[in-house]
């Protein structure tokens, strides 16, 4: 068994203490970014007789950590959502669309040429469709009490009292 070298603070000498977690350069002298994230999004409910039609959409920003290769810069993915549903008593429907954009590196197979070429980015566009169908029980039907029972407790309160 070795020792490992302690400083008078606690912390490891020649370890990996105070490297960043993703080259393992310590800390001031690591290239990696940091990463942030940007989200805001509003939603309107229309009421009708009996059914609730939600409309929403939002706007969103993501830096990653990870950039391309190019001037060692961070990969920043930028997108909005836009979305609707219909609510009926127990059941809802809901569709989502989400667009996604972001600069990638080419390499230089991709663009045909043998001779350098400065900054050689694209942007990346991905388009989603997200669907979804929700079925709500009972508060006090049997499948409703088995989650309750297992979730919260047997002894738990009954909340549809």
């Amino acid at each position: 068994m070795t020792d490992t070298p302690i400083d008078p603070e606690g912390n490891l000498i020649g370890g990996f203490t105070d490297r960043n977690f993703f080259d393992l350069l310590p800390k001031t002298l690591t290239s990696t970014t940091d990463s942030s994230q940007l989200r805001a999004g509003a939603e309107y409910l229309m009421a009708f007789s009996g059914v609730v039609i939600p409309v929403r959409a939002g706007l969103f920003r993501t830096t990653s950590p990870f950039g391309h290769a190019i001037e060692g810069g961070s990969s920043t993915i930028r997108g909005f959502t836009a979305g609707t549903g219909i609510n009926f008593n127990r059941f809802v429907f809901d569709i989502a669309f989400e667009r996604r954009e972001s600069d990638v590196a080419l390499g230089l197979q991709r663009l045909n040429r043998s001779e350098a070429v400065e900054n050689p980015t694209e942007t990346l566009s991905v388009d989603r469709i997200v669907a979804s169908v929700i079925l709500r029980f009972d508060n006090d039907g049997g499948l409703a009490k088995f989650f309750r029972g297992l979730f919260a407790g047997n002894d738990s309160e009954d909340v549809s009292e």
